[in-house]
């Protein structure tokens, strides 16, 4: 990798040509691969991924939930998975009570 930032070329040039190699190879005359979801394209995936969520979740704990009640959970535990965000916010706890980080 070394070689690419030698001759100067950023990151997005070197993932631009080889998105377009592959293009090319594969006879695809999109712009960008995968193709670009619309808005209503993007909820109606999000839909359909909660509810198979909400139906493994049936399965694996034996308690049928709807998506409504499931999402502030999921949210949560997103949440408490990142790393970065854990680390702003308790630096910003931190600063907030008086205490140097």
């Amino acid at each position: 990798m070394g070689g690419v930032w030698k001759s100067g070329r950023g990151l997005e040039q070197v993932v631009a040509r080889r998105i377009e190699a592959f293009e090319l190879r594969n006879g695809l005359d999109a712009p960008c691969w995968p193709p670009p979801l619309d808005e209503d394209d993007q909820v109606d995936r999000l839909a359909k991924r909660l509810r198979e969520y909400a139906d493994f979740y049936a399965e694996t704990y034996g308690n049928k939930e709807e998506v409504a009640e499931l999402i502030p959970f999921m949210l949560e535990a997103f949440l408490d998975s990142d790393a970065g965000f854990k680390k702003c916010r308790k630096k910003r706890d931190g600063e907030s009570m008086g205490v140097a980080s």
